[in-house]
C-alpha cells in the first residue's frame, strides 16, 4: 500500500505520520493489494489566531474498481486522521460491496 501525504502548511511531526499510516492501513488492509494508493492531504483552516481546524481529504485507489474519495474536519490533528481513516474504511466497503 502506497501513501502519498501531503501536509502542506500543518504541522505533522513524524509521531503523527506514522499514526496517520497506521489508521488507514489498519482500515484498509483487508482489501491487500486490491488498494493501490492512498493520497492523503491535510491542512488546517482556521486563520490567524483561531482555534485549529484541521482538514483531511482521503483518495483510496483501488483495482479493478476505481476510487474512493473522502473528506472530514476536526479540530485537532489526531481526531482529523481518526475520522478521515474510519470514512476512508466505509467508502471502500461500500465502493466494494456495490
Amino acid at each position: 500500500m502506497h501513501f502519498d501525504i501531503d501536509a502542506t502548511g500543518t504541522e505533522l511531526p513524524i509521531e503523527a505520520r506514522a499514526y496517520l499510516e497506521y489508521r488507514l492501513f489498519s482500515a484498509l488492509s483487508r482489501y491487500g493489494a486490491d488498494v493501490f494508493a492512498v493520497r492523503v492531504r491535510l491542512r488546517d483552516r482556521a486563520s490567524g489566531g483561531e482555534q485549529p481546524l484541521i482538514n483531511c481529504w482521503v483518495q483510496v485507489l483501488l483495482r479493478p474498481v476505481g476510487e474512493a474519495v473522502v473528506e472530514s474536519s476536526a479540530n485537532w490533528l489526531y481526531g482529523a486522521i481518526d475520522q478521515g481513516a474510519d470514512a476512508a474504511g466505509a467508502a471502500v466497503d461500500r465502493l466494494v460491496s456495490a
